[in-house]
Formats: structure tokens, C-alpha cells, sequence
């Protein structure tokens, strides 16, 4: 009989995984994702964050590790970057992918997840009901298929939390029961480790849901001394489960420190959220509306959910008190969503900018479970309710109609109110059968096929149902974010890499070098093509380091910072020695490679930026600095502080010999319109008289130089392009465009034009200057530099290793980022270290010739891994006295 139940359990946990599963998996074949069609599961995070990093795994060992990583941000602490999108155990079978075939393989492997949900709450459901059929199926389904699921699949760390969910509540079940807590502490530690930020929603969810079960189911068996014991043990079993990922969570908290948490957040305006009587219009088939901070919840789950959750609060034999538990959970989750405030709480005091409600799923999860317990009572739902509410479920779609939400047409709303129809018949044929006596000519065997056999109907339409709303949810996001192509994916890959290549090939095995380039598909390629660039977007950036190369000039705002805007200065101060561009570029940087036609779009406004397809080429700077080299040794005094970019360049050298320096000049051509005139109160607005508009700046080179401009944003959004003497050079006004501009390297006497071609009705050039480079001088200075520099001898993923020989006491100044995590030893010996300006690691360097290494250490990881130690010693501790307590009353 056991054997037979666990066969039973089996082909039921294995339903529960392969319906939602393949459902999806026919979704994405039927919208031609690949292997199935062109487009590809890549789109907004999944191709900008997930895919690069998981790529990234391959590079862990040279190029850094879980904790460190010289790919980010000229190389700085990754701890916060793995914990956020790479803990999952699953991340790793990325590694069986190719990087061309990566898109691919996040599509099963999205797949995988999304059966897995349907698995653990079947796995749920069947422990709390002690069922095993159709109906477990059926309700999984709706788990793994809700609109949460699909919709934020691209982030797809997050559906690690919705996974772990409903094993963590049997934990709390099982604490309830049977006082063990085992299985909390357990589960409650994958979760933290697999998907710390969702952990925390869940662990607000599983407080709600301790005081919940004990309102709802124990409160007349236990005192309420009881309820804070339970609690009590809730909050210690959780406590006990971080101190046991403290090696992993604490180095994580202090990376978000570094970054997002005190930096600038997106603030609501108002206190709620949105108009309560729209709400009504997500609980229809295919409803989305945005993923940005303007739409709803995504409360959709299956229409039988939508009709069993109402239903629950009309079954006799419910009592009134575990009804008003269940109602006021549900109010106060909606409510969550509802006010501004409980909603930030809900979002660890962090307002998210964009993919709002990203805690919505505990909400769903507490819907599908109040609507299997309306089915497991279905026998006691009144008659008058499946009368009532299709009634008031048609009359509520006609005021829908009546409305005309832009994501609701008229075939969503009327699919809805025929299936909802069709459920509601199945429903009732199932009440009807549960109330058939035996004495009437059905015995227990008929009416369990019978109602089997409806159950598996409605899992049959479900499935249709749900692969129906699936295709309109991934026909929503496609419309507003755009899934990118495949082949023009892996053909900018395969171009990228084979440029890097070049560079390799110049290049020993322990040569430390960085690239950047002025283009990309993604800010995070240089972690998913393994070189030590600037480029880094996540939640887990460094923002003292993206404020200092702001100020130097390169592109940051906000999450992220990029290559754009780097000058012949910054690159060979910050040892970047290779850059990779679609323009022209200095003169005085060698041509490597060249790769034509590849496209750079991954949506479809990416062509107002970039055009039609571009060459893509790679350039060596002859003058690079290593990563580290001698500087004055009042270094450590100064703090970079300057008007503008370039005089901001031009203090970090001065800074850096110790003397002032000018090596940047500003310069001021003559400013005219052509197709374009002043304003009449504003010499610096141009109002355009044509099609399009032209500002043009003309001067004539006094001398060699190397051309730059900034052009400030001042609320111009037009798409403006820059040529100069007739070559494009960039477009401006988007947010990369935000940085110093390379115009080009010009002899003495050269005339120059710049061209402003603007297409809106006024362009605001105030603040727009030009800055000359002094190329020898600011070579030969580097020349000083490059005599006392680092030599390199081997570097891995947090170590380098070198020799310098200084001419005097000073400092040595390095282009990596300072962190307390660096130990650096010279001889052997371990030294204080310094920064620069808050940003650059710096150290103390006696004359002579040293062997320097640096040594990379997450300032977290001992005390962390001290604490996570010291907590397993004692639980190992206490389960044996436990043990011996047994054995000696026994």
C-alpha cells in the first residue's frame, strides 16, 4: 500500500512540474523564440544583467571570483553582484551552455523554474491536504503559470524565492505541529543564499502566515502564550539561518552599502498607488499593462482561482473566524500594493525603479491556496453562488468594456467570461456529484472518476487558458521592451570576441591590460567577455567610484557607469590600453582589427542611437600606464574637485606630478546657425527654420591637438546628431551621450566644423565647450610615470604580483578602486593602505626595488565565516546533547 501511494506521489509531483513546464515551453514555441523561431528570450534584465553574468561564471579564476571581480568597474568588490543574480544553485548549468547559445538555454532553464514552482506548492498542497490527484495538478498550474511568474521571468533570481515559498511555509507547519524546525532553518537558508533580496518579502510573508494559521486553525487549542513562543521560534530559526549563510550575507550587505543603499532612489509621488476600481481589470485573461512604476499588480493566476477565492468566503462549513483571518491577510496584501508606504516597506524601504510589486507573488501564492481550500470544501459552496457570480462577473465585464483599457480588448474580456462560464458549470457538476448518495446509484468509485474526470477537463482548459494569457503576457512586454533577435546577438558576440582576440594575441598569459570601447549591446559586457573594462550596471555598483569617473568624464548616471567619454588621459592614466569603437578615434592609437556590418540594436529605438549596422574595430594605446605607478607624494592630501571634465583631467595630473599641469586647453570657436536662428532672449537657444536645424562651431587649429567637446543635456530631446567636417561623430541627448566627446586629431593650421544637426523645434546650447589636448606634453609626462610603474608578473582573480622601482619615497598610485578588503605587502611586509580622492587604492613606497602584491580579501568574509562556523559547531553541539538527553531517558 506505501509502495503503491509513493508511485502515486511520484506521478503527481512529476504533473505538478511537466504542466506548467510545458505549457510554457509551448508559449515561447508558439511566439518563435529560439530554438523555435528568431526572436529570443533576451529583453530588458535578462539581456542586460542575467545573460552577461551568467556568461560571466566561465571567467571566474583569472578574471576574478563570487567575492572580486576585475571585470567590474576597473575591479571591485562582485559579492553583491553573484548574491543578486548568480546564488542559485541552478545558476551554474549555465556552464553548460555556449556564450552564442546562451539565449537558449536561459529559455529552459526559465523553463525549469517555472516547473519547479508548480513541484514544491504540488509538494505543498498535497502535505496540507493529504490529496493526491487531479486536482494538486491542477492547482500547481496556476502557481507556476501566475501573470508574476511570466512577466518577471527575466528576472529570473527572483522566481528562486517563489520556488522556495511553499517549502518554507510546511517548515512553519511543521513548527506548528510538532514544534521542529528543522526544515524551516533549512529551507530558510537556501533561500537567503539562493535569492537574499526576495528572502526578505518571504520572510515578512512567513509572520503574516504564523499568526494567520494560529487565528485561523489553532487558536482555540493553543493559548496565546503560544503564538509568541512560535513567533519567537519563527524569528530565532531565521536568525539562525543567516548566521549560518553569514560567510556569504554579510560581505553582500556591506557591496549594497557601497552602493545602492544611501544612493539616490526613485521617490512615488502621492501616497497610493493606484485607483482601486482599475485592480478589478488585471483579473481578466491577458491583462498587462507595465513593468514600469505606472501599472498594477500582475494579480492574475486562472480564472478558477479568481472564482474559488470569492467562493471560500460562501462555503458553510468555514468558520467565521478563520473567514475573517483569511480576509484581512488578503486586504492587508492588497492594501500593501494599495498605499505607497506599506508598499516601500514591502520593497526593504528601497522604492524599485520599475518591475513594481515584486513581492505580489505571496499575494498570489495566498490566493491559490484559500482557493484550494474552497475546492477541498466544495460540497458546502452554496447553490445560490454559482448562480450569483457568473451573473455579476458578466455585468462587471461590461462596465470593463465600457471603459476600454488600452490592454483590454474585446476578445480578452469575452474568452474570459466564456471560460469563467465553462469553470463555473464544472464546479457546480462537482458540487452536485458530492452531494449524489450512494442509495441513488453512484458508489464512491464512480463519483471519485467522475470527478476526476472533471478536474482533469478543467486542467486540460486551464492549460489552453494559462498558455493563452502566457503568449499575451510575452505579446506585452515584446511591444513595450522589445525581445531582441537572436542571429544579430550572436553575430555581435562572435565579432566582439574575435576583436578581444587580437588584443589577447599581443598580450602574455599574466599581462594585466583594460579595454573599453563606445558602443555595446550591454553595459556588462566586460564581465561576460572576461576583460578588465569600466562598463557595470546592477544594483551592486560602487558609487564612489561611479561619481569619480563621472567626474573624469565617462558616462554614469545612476545603477550604471560605461567606457563612453574616455580620453586619451583618462585611458592611459587607468591603464586602458585597448579601446573598441564604432567612430573615429585618435589618430595617435594603432588600428588592430576591423569587423564590418554588425548590427548593434537590441530594440528597436536603438536605431535612433546607432544608426544602420557599424564597423566595429579595435585600437591599441601606445602609451598606457601599467595599473600602478610612483606619483608625488602629497598624493594622499588632494581630492579631485573641478568645474568641468576636463579640468578635472587636468587636475588629476597635476595631482599625480605634483605640480600644475594643463594639458587640456579650453578653446572658442565661432558659434553660428545654419537652417537655424537665436532666440531673440536667448543667444544660446537655436530655433529651427527648416526640416531640420544646423548649430555649426568653426576654428582653425593654432597648433597640434586633440579635439574634445561636452555637450550638456539641457533638456534637449531631439535627436541631434555631431559631424565634424562632414564625418558623424556621435549622436547626443541619450543617456550614454552624457560624457566627454572624442571630435578628432587636427595639425596646426586644420580647419575645423562641428555640425549640431538637431530635428526639434529648439536647441539649447549653453554650456557646450571644446578642449584642446596637448598630446607630447601629456606623453611625455607619462613617460616619468611609465619609468616608475608597476611590471606586472602575475595576476588571477584577486591577486596581483609585481616589482617597482622608485627613485625616491612616495606613493604609489594604482587605477584599481580602494577597498578595505585589499592587503597589499611590500618584501613581504604588510602595509597600510590609502586612497585617492576616496576612489584610488594608494600606498607608501620607500626608495629602492620591491616585489609588491596585492591580495583581495571581502572585508565581510572572515567575521562572516567566523559567525557561520560558530553557529554550526553549536548546532551540532546541541543535536547531541539533544541525542544523549534521549538515550539516557530511554
Amino acid at each position: 500500500m506505501k509502495g503503491n501511494q509513493k508511485y502515486v506521489t511520484t506521478i503527481i509531483l512529476l504533473l505538478c512540474f511537466l504542466t506548467p513546464a510545458l505549457v510554457l515551453l509551448f508559449a515561447f514555441s508558439a511566439y518563435g523564440m529560439a530554438p523555435f523561431g528568431e526572436k529570443s528570450i533576451m529583453i530588458m534584465d535578462m539581456s542586460g544583467q542575467y545573460s552577461e553574468f551568467y556568461i560571466g561564471l566561465r571567467h571566474f579564476g583569472k578574471m576574478g571570483n563570487m567575492f572580486f571581480s576585475w571585470s567590474k568597474t576597473l575591479g571591485t568588490s562582485y559579492i553583491g553582484v553573484f548574491a543578486y543574480y548568480l546564488s542559485s544553485p541552478l545558476s551554474f548549468l549555465t556552464l553548460l551552455s555556449s556564450e552564442a547559445n546562451m539565449p537558449i538555454f536561459l529559455l529552459f532553464l526559465t523553463v525549469l523554474k517555472i516547473g519547479l514552482c508548480g513541484m514544491t506548492f504540488g509538494i505543498y498542497l498535497m502535505y496540507m491536504f493529504k490529496r493526491r490527484d487531479f486536482s494538486v495538478v491542477l492547482f500547481s498550474l496556476f502557481y507556476g503559470l501566475m501573470s508574476y511568474n511570466i512577466v518577471y521571468s527575466m528576472c529570473l533570481m527572483w522566481i528562486d524565492g517563489v520556488i522556495w515559498l511553499p517549502i518554507i511555509l510546511i517548515g512553519i507547519e511543521e513548527l506548528l505541529k510538532k514544534g521542529k524546525r528543522k526544515l524551516l532553518v533549512t529551507s530558510l537558508f537556501c533561500v537567503f543564499i539562493s535569492t537574499y533580496y526576495i528572502s526578505y518579502m518571504i520572510g515578512a510573508f512567513s509572520c503574516i502566515y504564523l499568526v494567520y494559521r494560529y487565528l485561523s486553525h489553532y487558536s482555540d487549542e493553543m493559548p496565546v502564550k503560544r503564538l509568541f513562543i512560535y513567533f519567537t521560534k519563527l524569528i530565532s530559526s531565521a536568525l539562525i539561518a543567516a548566521l549560518l549563510g553569514a560567510w556569504f550575507l554579510i560581505p553582500t550587505l556591506v557591496s549594497l552599502f557601497d552602493g545602492k543603499i544611501g544612493g539616490a532612489n526613485y521617490t512615488p509621488q502621492g501616497n497610493i498607488n493606484f485607483e482601486l476600481k482599475n485592480l478589478v481589470s488585471k483579473l481578466f485573461l491577458g491583462s498587462y499593462d507595465s513593468i514600469t512604476n505606472s501599472g498594477m499588480p500582475f494579480i492574475y493566476c486562472g480564472i478558477v482561482v479568481t472564482i474559488l477565492f470569492i467562493g471560500y468566503f460562501f462555503i458553510r462549513s468555514v468558520s467565521v473566524k478563520e473567514k475573517a483571518s483569511t480576509f484581512l491577510v488578503a486586504s492587508y496584501l492588497l492594501a500593501s500594493m494599495y498605499f505607497i508606504n506599506l508598499d516601500v516597506a514591502w520593497h526593504i524601504f528601497q522604492f524599485p525603479n520599475w518591475f513594481p510589486y515584486r513581492y505580489s507573488f505571496v499575494f498570489l501564492f495566498f490566493m491559490i491556496f484559500t482557493a484550494y481550500k474552497a475546492f477541498d470544501s466544495i460540497k458546502d459552496l452554496s447553490k445560490a453562488f454559482f448562480v450569483t457570480f457568473p451573473l455579476v462577473s458578466i455585468m462587471v465585464a461590461q462596465l470593463v468594456l465600457k471603459i476600454r483599457y488600452r490592454y483590454l480588448d474585446e476578445e480578452r474580456i469575452t474568452l474570459t467570461v466564456k471560460l469563467l462560464v465553462f469553470y463555473i458549470f464544472c464546479l457546480l457538476a462537482i458540487n452536485l456529484i458530492k452531494h449524489v448518495k450512494e442509495k441513488e446509484g453512484f458508489d464512491d468509485s464512480v463519483k471519485r472518476y467522475a470527478i476526476a474526470f472533471l478536474t482533469l477537463t478543467m486542467l486540460v482548459i486551464s492549460s489552453y487558458e494559462l498558455y493563452k494569457h502566457s503568449i499575451y503576457m510575452l505579446k506585452g512586454l515584446d511591444k513595450a521592451h522589445h525581445y531582441e533577435d537572436i542571429k544579430p546577438y550572436q553575430e555581435y558576440r562572435n565579432a566582439v570576441n574575435k576583436l578581444l582576440e587580437e588584443a589577447k594575441s599581443q598580450k602574455g598569459k599574466h599581462d594585466f591590460y583594460r579595454v573599453t570601447k563606445n558602443f555595446s549591446r550591454s553595459i556588462n559586457e566586460p564581465i561576460s567577455f572576461g576583460y578588465s573594462g569600466i562598463d557595470h550596471y546592477s544594483s551592486a555598483y560602487n558609487r564612489v567610484v561611479n561619481d569619480t569617473l563621472r567626474t573624469l568624464g565617462f558616462s554614469s548616471a545612476y545603477l550604471w557607469i560605461t567606457g563612453y567619454g574616455s580620453t586619451i588621459v583618462t585611458d592611459t592614466i587607468l591603464n586602458i590600453e585597448y579601446l573598441m569603437s564604432i567612430s573615429p578615434v585618435t589618430k595617435r592609437y594603432e588600428k588592430l582589427k576591423t569587423i564590418e556590418n554588425i548590427s548593434l540594436y537590441r530594440k528597436p529605438e536603438d536605431r535612433n542611437i546607432y544608426g544602420e549596422p557599424k564597423d566595429l574595430s579595435i585600437y591599441r594605446n601606445p602609451i598606457a600606464l601599467p595599473v600602478a605607478f610612483m606619483a608625488d607624494s602629497e598624493l594622499l592630501r588632494k581630492k579631485l574637485k573641478a568645474p568641468n571634465m576636463f579640468a578635472a583631467q587636468n587636475l588629476f595630473l597635476s595631482h599625480l606630478v605634483g605640480e600644475n599641469i594643463n594639458c587640456f586647453e579650453r578653446i572658442t570657436p565661432e558659434r553660428y546657425g545654419k537652417y537655424s536662428y537665436p532666440k531673440e532672449d536667448d543667444d544660446y537657444v537655436y530655433m529651427k527654420s527648416g526640416s531640420e536645424g544646423i548649430v555649426s562651431y568653426y576654428f582653425i587649429a593654432e597648433k597640434d591637438m586633440e579635439l574634445y567637446a561636452y555637450f550638456p543635456f539641457n533638456n534637449n530631446h531631439t535627436n541631434c546628431s555631431v559631424y565634424v567636417n562632414d564625418v558623424y561623430v556621435a549622436n547626443l541627448y541619450y543617456g550614454q551621450y552624457d560624457c566627454a566627446h572624442f571630435l578628432g586629431s587636427f595639425k596646426k593650421g586644420d580647419e575645423a566644423r562641428i555640425d549640431l544637426i538637431f530635428k526639434s523645434t529648439y536647441l539649447n546650447t549653453r554650456g557646450n565647450m571644446f578642449y584642446a589636448l596637448d598630446y607630447d606634453k601629456f606623453a611625455s609626462i607619462c613617460d616619468e610615470f611609465r619609468e616608475e610603474s608597476l611590471k606586472v608578473d602575475y595576476f588571477d582573480g584577486n591577486e596581483i604580483k609585481g616589482t617597482v622601482s622608485a627613485k625616491d619615497n612616495g606613493t604609489l598610485f594604482t587605477s584599481i578602486p580602494y577597498d578595505k578588503g585589499w592587503s597589499v605587502y611590500v618584501d613581504g611586509k604588510k602595509v597600510k593602505t590609502h586612497k585617492y580622492s576616496d576612489t584610488f587604492l594608494c600606498i607608501e613606497v620607500p626608495k629602492g626595488e620591491h616585489e609588491i602584491i596585492f591580495k583581495f580579501t571581502h572585508v565581510g568574509f572572515v567575521p562572516g565565516l567566523i559567525l557561520s562556523i560558530t553557529t554550526l559547531l553549536g548546532i551540532i553541539t546541541f543535536e547531541i546533547l539533544q541525542r544523549r538527553k534521549l538515550i539516557s531517558k530511554s
